[in-house]
């Protein structure tokens, strides 16, 4: 749909494998690991190179003999992911002036997304490498999310790397949702709600900090919000408020090991529940995969710059609004 009068949206998305960086050496050696151990012929890259595109997990199938089921199809898959997470950056390399053509895109204005179907902590460990600084928001294979070409991951990196860019683009196209809730962005920079002004009500989101919040049920967490408003001008947003959880943590395990050893600190963090009077929860406890398992949330909906709470019911203070007010009658 062409819309007159519709500005540039300034965001360039790319995919990483075979357009930014070349990887095809590095699959094909996981891969050839995988069908050693289970006793199959391995694949040239070139037979790599048609499998791969459409998520890890297809081409693991495609490449098998015959008609593996889902049993055959996680072994090896799991004989593949073992071996990539140890060798996924030997020979992966960008391709002759990529970076310089990511610069220039930053130097003229653009913000710029990755979106994947490797899976996410690859794809974000990749950038991290070759691409540092140069990528605002990425998209991996993550559960439950679609893979390529489903537009899913396309939103959520075009919703990292500009929120007040999709806000924009939806009243540009007259879109006008019933409910539109976010997954972990129920609060944004308060720069960003400044800037959106009415445009940005009605959106709701999952959220563990807001000033609101913080007023009603984390009278420790005001202190530290009113260093970073005389710094800031502004108060907590959600990245600082983890962050500043994540150091705070991170102080108590080394504390408690004595020294700064790093064993001792990471058994330390992976056994203990630490007190922690800036997360809602109050408490932070590592689960094995490395998530928060005291992490607690809210869900929030914007009116007017101000952060109503409306789930659970023993944290809501008012009730939804749905569905969203025209954008013309705000």
């Amino acid at each position: 749909m062409i819309i007159d009068n519709m500005p540039i949206p300034y965001t360039a998305l790319f995919d990483l494998d075979g357009t930014l960086l070349d990887t095809l050496g590095d699959l094909a050696d996981a891969i050839n690991f995988a069908m050693r151990a289970l006793g199959h012929p391995e694949k040239t890259d070139a037979e790599v190179l048609a499998a791969i595109g459409n998520g890890v997990r297809r081409a693991i199938r495609t490449v098998l003999p015959g008609e593996p089921d889902d049993a055959e199809t996680d072994e090896a898959l799991a004989l593949f992911r073992s071996q990539y997470e140890k060798c996924y950056m030997n020979r992966t390399a960008p391709y002759p002036g990529v970076a310089d053509v990511m610069r220039r895109l930053r130097a003229d204005g653009f913000k710029i997304g990755v979106i994947s179907n490797k899976t996410d902590s690859y794809t974000a460990g990749l950038i991290a490498k070759h691409f540092n600084g140069l990528v605002d928001a990425s998209a991996g294979e993550l559960p439950g999310v679609p893979l390529k070409p489903a537009p899913d991951a396309v939103f959520g990196a075009a919703l990292g790397s500009d929120y007040s860019l999709m806000v924009r683009t939806m009243k540009q196209s007259a879109w006008v949702p019933n409910i539109f809730i976010n997954y972990c962005t129920g609060y944004q920079s308060p720069a960003i709600n400044k800037e959106l002004g009415s445009d940005g009500n009605f959106f709701m989101g999952g959220m563990c900090y807001s000033p609101e919040i913080a007023e009603a049920y984390m009278k420790n967490a005001l202190a530290a919000q009113e260093i970073y408003r005389g710094k800031t001008g502004f108060p907590l947003d959600s990245d600082s408020i983890q962050e500043a959880v994540c150091l705070h943590i991170l102080a108590q395990a080394i504390e408690k090991a004595g020294a700064v050893d790093t064993e001792k600190v990471v058994a330390l963090l992976r056994s203990e529940t630490f007190p922690s009077p800036l997360s809602l929860s109050g408490q932070v406890a590592f689960a094995p995969g490395g998530q928060n398992s005291k992490a607690f949330t809210v869900i929030t909906q914007l009116v007017d710059q101000k952060y109503k709470t409306i789930f659970p019911d023993h944290y809501a203070d008012t009730k939804e609004i749905y569905p969203f007010t025209p954008w013309d009658k705000r």
